[in-house]
Formats: structure tokens, sequence, C-alpha cells
């Protein structure tokens, strides 16, 4: 597997088609194909993390775009309606033992695995949308686990083919 391409779980839970998903914008794919992890009640707080190597190319406190080293790029959402949301369920984190102090901002390079956004949800079923945008045309996604399946921190989600 080609490790540029493969698209890591920013978080834990159970993976769910973005067809279920109660967000038109997400169900019906409009930014592009993707899945969603429906994170467990027991989660009260936890990071979310860079699913692939790339550079951050917007940080929202609910949501972050990671563009891969090869064309295609990553939308990270927290939740449904969380645009406004102003009751401190995120928290932005930095980079850890870098030169870099405060908060992760557009344009730095990631690694896979790094802390982006401490979420402490406050809706439940609270889930993580993943959307893979910028695509080229003849390439494609691939489930790695099955809809359905319990995904771990940084399991292999999915795979970008060409």
């Amino acid at each position: 597997m080609n490790p540029s391409r493969a698209i890591l779980s920013p978080a834990r839970g159970t993976l769910i088609p973005l067809a279920n998903v109660p967000d038109t914008v997400f169900s019906q794919q409009m930014l592009g194909p993707g899945c969603a992890i429906q994170v467990p009640d027991e989660d009260i707080s936890f990071a979310v993390t860079t699913p692939l190597r790339g550079v951050l190319t917007s940080v929202r406190q609910h949501a972050f775009i990671v563009q891969s080293d090869e064309s295609h790029a990553v939308l990270v959402h927290l939740g449904l309606d969380t645009y406004n949301a102003e009751d401190g369920q995120f928290k932005p984190l930095g980079p850890v033992g870098s030169e870099t102090s405060g908060i992760w901002q557009s344009g730095q390079r990631v690694e896979a695995r790094q802390p982006i956004i401490q979420w402490r949800p406050t809706v439940r079923p609270a889930l993580v949308l993943l959307t893979i945008l910028e695509l080229p045309g003849d390439w494609r996604i691939s489930t790695l686990p099955d809809i359905g399946q319990f995904v771990e921190l940084h399991d292999n989600l999915l795979q970008i083919l060409h």
C-alpha cells in the first residue's frame, strides 16, 4: 500500500457511509466521496489527528484540510452544525516539540497521526466526517474496513487508487 495514498482514521469509532449522515452536503457527497466515524459515547474528549502527510490548507475550530503531496486533499469535519459552536467543545492544538509555538496554522507541513484539534462533543452521536477533495478524475477511493466495523485511531480507513 502506498503510504501517501492511505487515509488513516483520525478518531476511533464505527464506520458509517456518508449517505447515512443527516446533512445533505455530506450525504449527497457535494464536497466529494468519503466516510464518517461515529465516535463511542464513552469518548468524552479526544484528539482528532491528521489522516495523511501533507500541508494544512485550512484550519478552523471544527475542521481542517490536509493537501497531500500527490494532488488529493482530505477534509476532516467534526460534528454537524458545528461551524459557529461557541460552547468550548473545540480546543486547537499545536505542533509538539517544534520551534513553532501556538496552534496549527494553514501552510504548515504535517505528518500523518498528528493531533490537530481536541474535541469534547456536546451532541451525540458525535460524527467525524472525512471527505476527499480535489480527487483527479481517473482516481477513486476504496474503503478498507467494512461499513459498520469499529475502527481504531490511525487504522487504514481509505485508499486512494490510481
